[in-house]
């Protein structure tokens, strides 16, 4: 009889001589039942625990390796791995986020993300971390600013993070560096500003046409050369080109698709579209003027 009340076998008592079992034998055959039974249990219970415990051994190494696997992944990753408590303190970030910022990443654990961010970020930081908080997921750019005080251009992809009950419990970013791209961007702008500004001082005609010949640009000299104004030309066709030149600037144009360099000078016999006073030799001799292209 098991502790349950259920049966786990029989036990039986034998004698090879005949006669009746007394009443102590009948004591001796149940208390030697219970014996069994107690140990039969105490066995089988027994196999269950070490069969639970080989259970809560392999799951335990299983998740002791997912664990290796994924801090592997998290520690080799090109991208910085930021994770912020309820609190939007710092609960990890990985070698690359405390490389990018020139931290140990023990400097940086526990404390708030605004301390990492560029003066100039924080108003749209803190309304970014309002929206975590809201359950928003975002891509944005940021200016967080290193140790020793130079800025780091980023984009981060934020995500919020939500307990069981629900409740707000942080939120988890990937952040890539991409100072060397922002910083390509502005010499490229300081390039074209000082470009423009060397064309439109220049004494010469300079404008720009499109593989279709559109006019794309037209400084200030082509105002004063040809007549029309920028907000005049651009956006049209070359205005002072004849109609009899039509076929030789497609020809140049056509040039210019195929990537090749046109050089040398064109002349074209062109009437002006007004005569300002600015043009004298045109108003007098409006069919004889020459430009160039």
């Amino acid at each position: 009889m098991a502790r349950d009340g259920g049966n786990l076998g029989i036990v039986q008592l034998s004698d090879k001589h005949e006669g009746e079992f007394t009443l102590n034998d009948e004591l001796i055959v149940t208390q030697l039942a219970h014996f069994a039974a107690g140990v039969i249990e105490n066995r089988y219970w027994l196999g269950r625990a070490e069969e639970q415990r080989r259970i809560a051994e392999s799951a335990l190494a299983e998740t002791r390796n997912a664990e290796k696997r994924y801090r592997r992944l998290i520690e080799t990753a090109e991208e910085g791995i930021w994770l912020l408590d309820a609190r939007d303190r710092t609960a990890f970030v990985n070698r690359r986020m405390a490389v990018m910022l020139g931290y140990t990443e023990e400097e940086m654990l526990g404390r708030p993300l605004l301390d990492f961010i560029s003066e100039d970020s924080v108003p749209v930081a803190q309304q970014k971390l309002e929206l975590r908080h809201a359950g928003e997921r975002e891509q944005l750019e940021l200016i967080f600013h290193r140790k020793d005080g130079t800025p780091v251009h980023t984009l981060a992809v934020c995500n919020p993070i939500f307990d069981e009950p629900g409740a707000f419990a942080g939120a988890l970013a990937m952040v890539t560096d991409i100072t060397a791209r922002v910083e390509a961007e502005q010499q490229i702008k300081r390039a074209h500003e000082t470009l423009q500004a060397v064309i439109e001082a220049s004494p010469l005609a300079i404008f720009l046409l499109d593989t279709r010949g559109t006019v794309l640009s037209w400084n200030p000299a082509a105002e004063r050369m040809f007549g029309w104004t920028a907000g005049e030309a651009i956006g049209n066709p070359v205005p002072f080109i004849p109609p009899s030149a039509r076929a030789e600037l497609e020809a140049a144009l056509e040039i210019g698709r195929q990537g090749q360099l046109l050089n040398g000078v064109r002349r074209w016999t062109h009437p002006p579209r007004r005569f300002s006073g600015r043009h004298p030799d045109l108003e007098r001799h409006p069919q004889e003027r020459s430009g160039r292209s």
